[in-house]
């Protein structure tokens, strides 16, 4: 739920970027066209599949003030096409949602934390290996 003031309910413009190839295309149309929505909503559908590919590169060229996804587990594979095309888009804040529990499973986790925080997990990432390495390093020199 979005809470918001009264006087701002009727001016907010939002765009539900969804439908056939066609309705699509003329969405991307107005949306070029000058058409500014203050929400855009779509689907994981238009990030997963290859016939989707000119969605992906408008929404690509489109810099987005947050991106929020709900039902957040559906990224928990950071190997999937819809994790690296969602992880492509250009956001200046990212929220994850999602009511279902990560599953005993750090990968999972760790999938989710790298969308929200690439920056952060790749130093992480990087000072693991390099750790790794400098023990594989002494073991192999006592």
């Amino acid at each position: 739920m979005i809470v918001i003031p009264f006087h701002t309910l009727f001016s907010i413009i939002v765009v539900t970027y969804y439908g056939t190839q066609n309705e699509r295309a003329m969405l991307r149309y107005e949306l070029r066209a000058g058409l500014c929505p203050d929400v855009i909503l779509s689907t994981y559908t238009i990030f997963e599949r290859e016939s989707n590919k000119s969605d992906r590169a408008f929404m690509n060229s489109l810099q987005f003030e947050y991106l929020v996804l709900d039902e957040a587990h559906c990224i928990k594979n950071a190997q999937s096409s819809r994790f690296t095309n969602l992880n492509m888009l250009k956001t200046k804040h990212r929220l994850l949602l999602s009511g279902t529990p990560v599953q005993n499973d750090i990968s999972e986790l760790l999938s989710m934390l790298s969308f929200l925080m690439p920056q952060v997990l790749c130093v992480f990432c990087c000072l693991f290996v390099w750790c790794c390495c400098l023990c594989v390093y002494v073991c192999d020199q006592l």
